[in-house]
């Protein structure tokens, strides 16, 4: 489990996303979309492990907001 990354993934999506507010280079908005999916997933994961299916759902359905492909 990634118990230990889940807070410092939690705050780097968070400023992440504040950052997409600006006018950033097309190219941090591609980047942006693969980190924010496997950031998701694993958060996801890591309430699937706790059962926590509720959270599940959310970050799932994030990680399919953000999906790059």
């Amino acid at each position: 489990m990634l118990l230990y990354l889940e807070n410092p993934i939690k705050i780097s999506l968070a400023i992440l996303v504040l950052i997409c507010l600006f006018h950033m280079p097309y190219g941090y908005y591609q980047h942006f979309k693969y980190i924010a999916m496997v950031g998701f997933a694993i958060l996801a994961y890591n309430e699937y492990q706790r059962k926590n299916i509720s959270l599940v759902i959310v970050f799932v359905y994030s990680a399919f907001l953000f999906q790059p492909f």
